[in-house]
């Protein structure tokens, strides 16, 4: 569907170059819809009159005029370009951790549905890059304090574009995540334990309240996300993902949401456990799904396997020493929240995830295998003296 949603745009490029312009950075209105003709064909209304679905159809566009109109080369092209977001993630792992390049591959570069959902002409395949080069490119700029870089600003700036206009939900829950690492990145390198005590929730309150100016301020980009109308959106999007005549029978259901704040955090173990570990093998009514549910049963088994080896109490103690990991945790539960709770379809459910897989499960191998690793560290420094 955005394949042949996307070429009229292809065929109106080939035909008036200046049509296609003002078509591609013009509002999507009914006007703008009637440059397309019987010979350049008509995208699909339901695809070009949704603001977010119409971005993917313009920035594919370009890809399929780079691709010659095929659908296997633009496809591949996306693909190529949207593993630079994959990519970037695994570089700063290696970074910090360059003992556990090997096992974080299957982390990030090796998840089964990343690579299905996060390729090809999908929302997915866009939001997924720009996920991880949002990450990259804040951590480059803030937290190494590369602010001199235009290539860095240049990603930021993009990956910020791409999840505000297709994603709105992604930028709000990734963009607080970030801060909340470089925040406690500058309070652990802090050795006085009352001035980390106590900084630390002043810095996360001017936070929050910051990070409410900014979404409030945002309102006319975020439209149905914003503040004020977020809960409504998501009680609408459940009961439509729940329609069997148009989405199939892989339906889930977590419990009446009514759309208030009580009833979203009543819900809310719920959701992030629907979030996290589900479609489950059980569930699975076809072969993607089968996929998906041995996908989650290993996720599930490995979050079981740090609650007893290390154990909860060491896995606490690395959470509490390593702002990476609370920032891929926070991001990954709230994440999850958000999608569980909006989300009552496993179709949609195992593609809106896939930003989660290489947070969580990055983090759960630096928790399992750091105390390994400090102690590598302190044996190398006793060998040294």
């Amino acid at each position: 569907m955005y394949y042949d949603s996307t070429r009229p745009f292809v065929e109106l490029a080939s035909r008036d170059f200046g049509s296609y312009l003002q078509v591609l950075f013009s509002d999507n209105t009914p006007e703008m819809k009637s440059i397309f003709t019987s010979d350049t064909g008509v995208p699909y209304s339901y695809m070009y009159y949704d603001d977010k679905t119409c971005m993917v159809l313009r920035l594919t566009s370009i890809l399929l005029l780079a691709g010659f109109k095929s659908f296997l080369i633009s496809s591949v092209l996306l693909s190529v370009l949207a593993y630079i977001g994959l990519w970037k993630i695994y570089k700063l792992l290696c970074s910090y951790y360059p003992e556990l390049s090997k096992i974080l591959c299957y982390a990030v570069l090796f998840v089964p549905s990343i690579t299905f959902w996060g390729s090809g002409i999908l929302k997915d395949t866009y939001t997924m890059a720009a996920t991880g080069l949002i990450t990259f490119s804040f951590h480059e700029l803030f937290i190494k304090k590369r602010l001199r870089s235009v290539v860095n600003w240049f990603l930021f700036f993009l990956s910020v574009s791409l999840l505000l206009s297709i994603k709105p939900y992604i930028f709000m829950t990734i963009l607080p995540c970030l801060f909340i690492w470089l925040i406690f990145e500058r309070m652990e390198k802090t050795k006085n334990l009352l001035v980390y005590g106590l900084a630390s929730p002043i810095f996360l309150g001017l936070l929050f309240g910051g990070m409410y100016v900014i979404f409030s301020s945002l309102g006319d980009v975020l439209s149905k996300f914003s503040l004020d109308q977020a809960l409504e959106t998501a009680q609408i999007i459940q009961s439509d993902l729940q329609r069997a005549e148009q989405y199939g029978d892989n339906y889930f259901n977590i419990g009446a949401f009514d759309g208030s704040l009580n009833s979203a955090i009543r819900l809310s173990p719920a959701a992030i456990y629907a979030g996290l570990f589900r479609p489950q093998v059980f569930e699975a009514r076809n072969i993607v799904m089968l996929i998906s549910g041995v996908e989650n049963l290993v996720l599930l088994g490995l979050t079981l396997v740090i609650l007893v080896r290390p154990g909860i109490r060491q896995a606490y103690r690395v959470i509490k020493n390593n702002s990476y990991i609370k920032f891929c945790l926070i991001f990954c539960l709230m994440l999850a929240f958000i999608i569980g709770l909006t989300t009552a379809n496993f179709g949609a459910l195992v593609r809106f995830k896939i930003p989660i897989f290489p947070f969580y499960l990055s983090a759960l191998i630096i928790i399992y295998f750091y105390p390994r690793l400090a102690l590598s560290q302190s044996e190398e420094q006793l060998r040294s003296k």
